[in-house]
């Protein structure tokens, strides 16, 4: 399953994204360095603004993806996120519906398991809340068959048990010709 597509680059890296904001007159000139910085990547690119949100701190990334086979339909991804789905490629593989059970083995699978499990002196993050985000994404995704074509969400953010989990990042790649409008 491809998450990454070796053209899209990410924000970070284009200089697109700026943390710790709090103050008013540091969103005004966040957003004109963002803006800045977008225009000196690509002179040509339709910019609309940006995305102000929530400043989430602690936790463990990981990543929750879906791509969909037009033979097979949707398959699931989970694994260890940020970065870390890029160096060590820790993910795993699923056909949904998935039930609770199966969540649990998703992240059982991992090689990094115990990362998330608590190591080393580091609590256990929501594990439930995975279950849950998991379980629930993969509905989502039978529900969106031939809508969407990708989804990822990288990082979900999973915090210390009980919780829960944040996605701080997600895109949403739609299928070329969308099926779900039937021309009359």
């Amino acid at each position: 399953m491809k998450i990454v597509s070796p053209q899209i680059t990410h924000k970070t890296e284009t200089g697109g994204v700026v943390l710790n904001v709090t103050r008013a007159d540091e969103v005004h000139t966040a957003f004109e360095r963002i803006m800045h910085n977008a225009r000196q990547y690509n002179a040509q690119a339709e910019l609309h603004g940006v995305l102000v949100q929530e400043m989430v701190q602690g936790g463990r990334e990981t990543i929750v993806g879906m791509t969909s086979d037009p033979q097979f339909g949707p398959g699931i991804v989970f694994g260890l996120g940020g970065i870390f789905v890029e160096v060590l490629h820790d993910t795993v593989l699923r056909v949904p519906p998935l039930d609770a059970d199966e969540a649990r083995e998703m992240i059982d699978a991992l090689k990094g398991a115990a990362t998330l499990k608590g190591v080393r002196g580091q609590p256990s993050v929501d594990l439930s809340a995975i279950v849950d985000v998991l379980r629930k994404f993969s509905h989502l995704c039978l529900d969106l068959r031939g809508v969407v074509q990708e989804i990822d969400i990288n990082p979900l953010l999973v915090l210390d048990a009980g919780q829960g989990a944040k996605a701080v990042d997600c895109l949403i790649v739609p299928v070329k010709e969308c099926l779900c409008h039937p021309q009359s």
